[in-house]
């Protein structure tokens, strides 16, 4: 699998499909698609499966570039289709500002990418809480960043809890 579909993959099982703009508890801003960020005055909203589709490829595409210039050309050019299909499910997952302080991403940069993997089980929390849902997509990103299949993940049965 390219490291795209990997992501794609990861995104949308996931985050899930909803066609109608809905907030999560303690946010400030409203979700639709395929976990696709809207600002609250446009909520309620409700959209189509290929407009849904659209918003997540835009958004990925967003992140690759973002993570592109995050990391350098260079370093990027080092990671793997695992690594990047997992990098990319993660950064999509976490506030732009985040990412962009984490560990994970200092590890990445400096081609530390054992200890970056090791740094994707600490980002559990949602609103200060361990969020079992995290904990799990956690689990399945740090199995595809070390180098295994979505099959294999899939074999664990991890996508299933």
């Amino acid at each position: 699998m390219t490291a795209r579909q990997i992501a794609e993959e990861l995104i949308k099982h996931f985050e899930g499909c909803k066609l109608n703009s809905y907030v999560l508890k303690n946010e400030t801003w409203a979700t639709i698609g395929w976990g696709h960020a809207i600002p609250m005055k446009e909520h309620p909203k409700k959209i189509t499966q290929a407009e849904a589709d659209a918003l997540l490829n835009s958004d990925i595409n967003v992140r690759e570039v973002d993570l592109k210039k995050q990391l350098g050309a260079t370093m990027y050019s080092k990671l793997s289709d695992n690594q990047l299909g997992a990098t990319l499910s993660f950064k999509y997952n976490c506030r732009p500002s985040s990412f962009a302080k984490s560990t994970f991403l200092k590890f990445m940069k400096s081609g530390k990418f054992v200890e970056a993997g090791n740094e994707l089980p600490k980002w559990t929390k949602g609103s200060g809480v361990v969020l079992p849902g995290l904990v799990r997509r956690r689990k399945c990103e740090k199995f595809i960043f070390e180098g295994r299949t979505i099959a294999a993940l899939k074999a664990k049965k991890w996508f299933q809890q």
